[in-house]
């Protein structure tokens, strides 16, 4: 009780005097304020702000739902318990009130024993809320260093990947941005999901950590195929590494089913496609573009084009069209395809499709090489409203007029 404050603005004496010694007959600890001014009144809260509130309708000519639209706009509607006074009984006039989201009305001739109820109920509702808002306040800290707590451990954690393995940070600094970039493209990824794929990426090495040392600067899959037997554990150790931290199961699931085929030929379990999850498929590409250019010595181009010749049989197509926008966006190679990205507003009739247009569920709606025409935009159009198309659409460039390019 001692950190919430009345506040009366009243124009009459008389109901500020017996308002008074109810409050102090029944919560003598608590500081009172009266005024019969409203600009006084939102002083007063704004100074106050945990206050239960009595104020009359009228006060010099002002009307009382200007004053409570006053305290809404300063953000201080979660730490007041406002009371309009009255002097009509009117039910429908003194519902409107009640519609206009006050916390309750009074009749101004009530007698004490129901000024008692009315505050003894607003000073108990009052409390729980700025009970909760501190308890929320306290979660909010405790979340803020649980997340900083996992960014710690996941810093330690991988040092210890690369102190054994042939891995830079910035390597996996890239893979996680570049698989954090993709997941937020797809409209089913919560923040969590996001969230998971971005700790999974940097722990998509670690599975890798018993090999012999023979085998640390050998990729896990050639063409989609486990280049060693010994690889066949690699999922399942990167699994069990995280699955000691409870809040990591998704990550662990994630890391389980990396090298898993789209066409149902990887590893560990051999599920296919839809069974796959999707933040798995997303690193799956990054990792193994990553490590074209790592491993094999493959440029940005090189390594890009072995993916694109491998889509629904290892690679998932939505994933790679994206991963191709991302590092064309971020400069990592320059564009071999005489094309140009457009927004789908931008397309016009003749322009020529560069590249594959896949929709969010995975839906393949236009091959490369075919030519626009208006029924084919309305097409893109139509079924963007419910399947949203993933990126940008690319178009060959001598099919745009040069004009909409510059």
């Amino acid at each position: 009780m001692t950190n919430i404050s009345f506040i009366l603005i009243s124009e009459s004496s008389l109901r500020i005097e017996k308002l008074t010694e109810v409050i102090r007959k029944f919560h003598f600890e608590s500081e009172i304020f009266s005024t019969d001014d409203i600009n006084t009144g939102l002083d007063l809260v704004l100074v106050n702000k945990q206050a239960l509130i009595f104020c009359d309708e009228k006060i010099k000519g002002k009307d009382v739902v200007d004053f409570y639209n006053q305290i809404i706009n300063h953000k201080l509607r979660e730490k007041i318990y406002f009371i309009v006074v009255s002097e009509e009984d009117d039910f429908d006039h003194l519902q409107k009130y009640i519609d206009l989201e006050f916390d309750d009305y009074l009749i101004g001739h009530e007698r004490t024993q129901i000024i008692y109820n009315r505050i003894k109920l607003g000073v108990k509702i009052l409390s729980l809320k700025l009970k909760i808002m501190h308890e929320n306040l306290l979660l909010k800290k405790m979340s803020k260093q649980l997340e900083e707590d996992l960014n710690n451990i996941l810093k330690i954690s991988t040092k210890f990947i690369q102190a054994r393995l042939p891995v830079t940070h910035e390597m996996l600094k890239d893979i996680s941005d570049t698989s954090v970039w993709i997941a937020e493209k797809f409209n089913q990824l919560s923040k969590q999901d996001i969230k998971d794929i971005e700790i999974a990426s940097y722990f998509c090495q670690a599975g890798r950590l018993f090999l012999p040392d023979n085998l640390l600067k050998t990729p896990v899959m050639s063409n989609g195929r486990v280049v060693n037997s010994m690889m066949n554990q690699i999922p399942i150790v990167s699994k069990d590494i995280v699955s000691s931290i409870e809040k990591f199961e998704n990550v662990g699931k994630i890391l389980h089913h990396i090298y898993e085929n789209m066409d149902g030929t990887g590893i560990p379990n051999q599920i296919q496609s839809w069974q796959i999850p999707l933040g798995s498929r997303i690193i799956r590409a990054v990792l193994d573009f990553e490590e074209y250019m790592f491993f094999n010595g493959l440029d940005p181009i090189a390594s890009i084009n072995k993916l694109k010749g491998r889509i629904n049989r290892i690679y998932d197509g939505r994933v790679i069209n994206l991963l191709e926008e991302y590092i064309e966006k971020n400069g990592k190679h320059v564009n071999i395809e005489n094309d140009f990205p457009l927004l789908l507003t931008e397309l016009k009739p003749n322009m020529i499709i560069s590249r594959e247009i896949r929709a969010n569920s995975g839906l393949k709606l236009m091959n490369s090489g075919i030519a626009l025409t208006e029924k084919n935009i309305q097409m893109l159009i139509n079924h963007s409203s419910t399947d949203p198309i993933l990126g940008r659409i690319y178009v060959y460039r001598d099919s745009i007029p040069e004009l909409e390019i510059d």
